[in-house]
């Protein structure tokens, strides 16, 4: 997986506010999250809880689009 697209996420994110965006829209691919029936993946880019915050702290709103 890509650790680098993690570390990125803040300075990205505060780029696109500094570039005057209001909200991140994201899609969310669910056979990432879920790999295979009841297993369960949310760490490294998978890790919706961390975008989130970092979305929230950065101040622009967060919209998730299921997939």
């Amino acid at each position: 997986m890509c650790s680098l697209c993690v570390q990125m996420w803040p300075d990205l994110i505060k780029k696109a506010k500094d570039g005057g965006l209001d909200v991140i829209q994201t899609y969310v691919f669910w056979n990432g999250h879920e790999p295979s029936p009841g297993k369960y993946n949310f760490e490294g880019i998978y890790d919706l809880v961390k975008f989130i915050k970092l979305v929230q702290q950065a101040g622009p709103g967060a919209d998730l689009c299921g997939l």
